[in-house]
């Protein structure tokens, strides 16, 4: 059957579900996932804050959302 990520865009995925994050800061901080490939939702997540289109009450929302992802790479990195 091969993998299941077989021929599937994972990082693509990935930044997919940081987009639907990013619908749902107005709200509170989305769960960061340990799966997460966090330096793709670093990315997607930090490109919101620069479009423009993220309201003035969610940055402190996904400003947060980032120094989580931010911890968990460094502690990936650390083993």
């Amino acid at each position: 059957y091969g993998s299941f990520a077989c021929g599937r865009d994972i990082k693509g995925m990935h930044a997919a579900r940081a987009a639907r994050e990013n619908a749902e800061f107005a709200g509170g901080v989305p769960e960061v996932n340990d799966y997460d490939d966090h330096e793709v939702h670093i990315q997607e997540h930090t490109a919101y804050l620069l479009s423009g289109r993220c309201p003035k009450e969610a940055e402190k929302n996904v400003c947060e959302h980032i120094k989580i992802h931010r911890q968990k790479s460094k502690e990936d990195a650390n083993g």
